[in-house]
């Protein structure tokens, strides 16, 4: 950014571990609308709206009947008589799992696939071990249940190609998972036909960075299975692309920027922690970026908006280290546009001479700040220095300045905060979109701070 401000595995067999398998639940929210026609005097209104469940489960079969699979380390069968063996596998060799079913929880009909995801370790040992459902290869052929219907048991196998030689040894792999993605199927039928979801699309599971960084590339809908160690990897979001990432309750840590959006392209985000050590958890290049939960943790802003770029978040916590937490760089010719419904946003300062923010709005942007609490320690609320910004009644702004820092600048701007600054107005810099278009609109309980 032009401003400091946005700083950036014959004699040893090898070993598998017991795999753990996990199940993918996909919720479905079907919304519709109530109808009324009116008189003068009467009015007419539909039944009451309930809305259908697509819930899928994971069974396996034991010696009293089916049971729950999908908080399970299931373990490979041994031949009978041999089961407190360990099992070492071996060019030849085959294993088999317990038999498994996929069952429809929910009142909604349903389609799905069975896929093996998440392998981790020596990956390549997976290249020589064909997997198989019913002897069949695994092929993602899809499969349909009706509401609340149980599917047919399959058995999956794994077998070690007898070509495997001995560069495989001493070799292991875990993390591999049984996934069941699933999602609604066009049975039922609404006031014309039972065509409205037939692109439904399937979630794409992923649990490892390659997984992850190339479902990202291909756009569509991704949950996580795993906690993800990204490194000095990011994911990027091509432009044209539609990316949503469900978190799913998982942590992703990464050494730099997590997520950079390109021109054109969108990213929508829920349900999880990113934690970015050293930069940005999302670096917006004229891309658009929706938020609508999770917990975001970035060394310095966690949303950085370069010209051109689109934020909107409707929940979530955000804490900044040592930046504002959202921060823009819009040019004057193109401006970015911020839309806060909600959430937390936590702004601290580490680096000395500078004080924190909550948002900073630079040039030539649109920002509605509607909602969500500010917590500021040691720093300002907003700062605008351009552009056309609305303050809503329903945003609350805490400053917990303590005294050790009496001023400080957010980019070129130095501010004093012995006097509380919740919105502040700087236009001493000038800045190419201060033009006659400059506006605040404050709806808030907090008073404007001006430096002219």
């Amino acid at each position: 950014m032009e401003e400091q401000i946005m700083n950036e595995s014959v004699k040893t067999k090898k070993a598998l571990r017991g795999s753990l398998f996990a199940l993918f639940l996909c919720i479905v929210l079907l919304i519709g609308t109530t109808f009324a026609w009116f008189t003068d005097s009467v009015s007419t209104g539909v039944n009451k709206i309930q809305a259908g469940n697509l819930k899928v489960g994971l069974e396996k079969k034991t010696a009293d009947g089916w049971v729950d699979a999908t908080q399970e380390d299931l373990q490979f069968v041994k031949a009978e008589g041999h089961e407190g063996e360990a099992i070492l596998w071996e060019p030849g060799c085959t294993y088999e799992l317990p038999q498994l079913r996929v069952v429809n929880k929910g009142n909604l009909a349903l389609k799905y696939k069975v896929q093996i995801s998440g392998i981790k370790g020596d990956a390549e040992l997976n290249d020589v071990i064909d997997w198989t459902i019913n002897d069949d290869p695994i092929d993602l052929t899809e499969q349909h249940l009706k509401a609340n219907e149980n599917g047919t048991g399959f058995t999956i196998k794994g077998h070690m190609q007898e070509t495997a030689g001995n560069n495989y040894q001493d070799k292991s792999i875990d993390g591999v998972r049984i996934t069941v993605v699933a999602t609604q199927n066009t049975v039922e039928s609404d006031s014309f036909n039972n065509e409205y979801d037939k692109n439904a699309a399937y979630p794409t599971a992923v649990s490892t960075v390659s997984e992850l960084t190339s479902a990202v590339e291909n756009g569509g809908y991704i949950v996580l299975k795993d906690d993800i160690e990204l490194g000095n990897n990011r994911i990027n979001v091509p432009s044209n692309k539609d990316v949503t990432i469900d978190l799913n309750g998982k942590t992703v840590n990464v050494t730099k920027t997590f997520a950079n959006i390109e021109s054109d392209g969108k990213l929508t985000i829920s349900g999880g922690t990113v934690n970015a050590s050293r930069a940005y958890v999302f670096n917006n290049n004229g891309g658009e970026v929706v938020v609508n939960g999770g917990n975001f943790t970035a060394q310095e802003a966690v949303c950085a908006l370069f010209g051109g770029s689109k934020l909107t978040v409707n929940g979530g916590t955000f804490t900044s280290k040592d930046n504002s937490v959202i921060a823009t760089n819009g040019s004057a010719k193109e401006g970015c546009e911020i839309t806060v419904n909600g959430g937390v946003f936590n702004a601290n300062i580490q680096t000395k001479g500078y004080i924190a923010c909550g948002v900073y709005v630079a040039n030539k942007d649109t920002v509605h700040i509607n909602g969500g609490t500010f917590n500021i320690n040691n720093g300002i609320g907003v700062m605008m220095r351009a552009g056309n910004t609305t303050i809503g009644k329903n945003v609350v702004i805490k400053l917990n300045n303590d005294g050790t820092v009496k001023s400080g600048k957010i980019g070129d701007a130095n501010i004093d905060i012995t006097t509380p600054g919740y919105l502040v107005v700087d236009t001493r810099s000038h800045y190419p979109g201060l033009d006659s278009s400059f506006n605040v609109t404050n709806n808030s309980k907090y008073s404007i701070t001006e430096y002219k």
